[in-house]
């Protein structure tokens, strides 16, 4: 079974100078779609409240460019749509490589 994750909402970043160490987070609306692709029965997770929270640290190689990577954990709660299941908290933990042109 795959599951998506759709979220909108505002964020902020905190860079911590000169180690160019920031941490950033959001507060979302999150949506998790019902897949309906497959031939067996998904739940509908139905819509909800989330956040997201990440760490991450960036070096620079050119005076316009820096590489980093990143570790983020977004923690989300729905009321699903389907029974015997009232509600859904959807956990996740991810690594990025990142690159930012400023």
């Amino acid at each position: 079974m795959t599951l998506g994750v759709l979220g909108i909402g505002p964020g902020l970043a905190y860079y911590i100078m000169p180690i160019n160490l920031y941490v950033s987070g959001t507060v979302a609306v999150i949506v998790a779609p019902k897949d309906t692709s497959t031939y067996y029965d998904t739940p509908d997770m139905g819509v909800g409240f989330g956040g997201k929270l990440m760490v991450g640290r960036d070096w620079w190689v050119s005076d316009n460019w820096s590489l980093g990577v990143a570790a983020d954990l977004l923690l989300a709660g729905t009321k699903g749509n389907d029974n015997p299941h009232p509600g859904w908290m959807i956990t996740t933990f991810g690594a990025s490589f990142v690159a930012t042109y400023n």
